[in-house]
């Protein structure tokens, strides 16, 4: 019969047929990333012949390699080919990853409290450069409610988040969020204010000395 099992003569164990991987019908993607690693495991295999003093011609492909016949390399049709079709569906997922990064509500939020805490410490700035006591309110109260150790980790707790929060969760959000428009013109204020700020460093050195 056509599907008849056949035994070893000797041993008397069924001989199971190998499948010819050569007719497998895969999918433009998967055939050129099967085509690309088997092409770049021969390439690695011949300079490692090279290496050892082997002629090209005589360069034997141990078993394992190149199990489907006729990889073309990364130059043929069939590599370009199944390379637009990734090139396609990447550009499909980058689009959406771009339009979930500008709706998402968790980078619109960090982007509020980011900004709303670097707005606070300028406002505090300015403040204090029109009345240098304009924040005795505040360390009076600090004062009055807490004891001196309270009141040291409370300014230092503010200090960081005015000095320091701002720019953590704009990492945070660049990072996670990285095609988020709000957060790349974040990115460019914080940025440009920390460029004028050196720059005014600079000109008063210069001024100074």
């Amino acid at each position: 019969m056509g599907n008849e099992i056949k035994h070893d003569p000797i041993t008397g164990e069924p001989i199971l047929g190998t499948e010819d991987l050569s007719q497998v019908q895969l999918d433009p993607v998967t055939e050129f990333k099967l085509a690309h690693e088997e092409f770049e495991q021969k390439r690695q295999f011949n300079v490692m012949q090279q290496g050892m003093g082997i002629p090209q011609q005589n360069v034997q492909f141990p078993a394992g390699y190149g199990v489907r016949p006729n990889v073309l390399p990364p130059a043929g049709p069939r590599f370009r080919q199944a390379n637009a079709a990734w090139a396609a569906s990447n550009a499909q997922y980058l689009a959406q990853k771009k339009f979930n990064d500008n709706k998402s509500k968790g980078a619109l939020w960090l982007c509020i409290i980011s900004l709303s805490l670097w707005l606070i410490l300028r406002f505090m700035i300015v403040a204090l450069i029109i009345d240098d006591s304009s924040l005795d309110p505040f360390l009076y109260f600090i004062s009055d409610n807490l004891n001196p150790l309270q009141s040291i980790v409370a300014v230092l707790l503010m200090f960081f988040a005015l000095v320091f929060v701002p720019y953590i969760l704009l990492v945070i959000t660049r990072v996670k969020y990285k095609y988020n428009k709000f957060a790349k013109v974040l990115q460019w204020v914080y940025i440009g204010e920390i460029a004028l700020f050196v720059i005014l460093i600079r000109l008063v050195i210069l001024l100074v000395a």
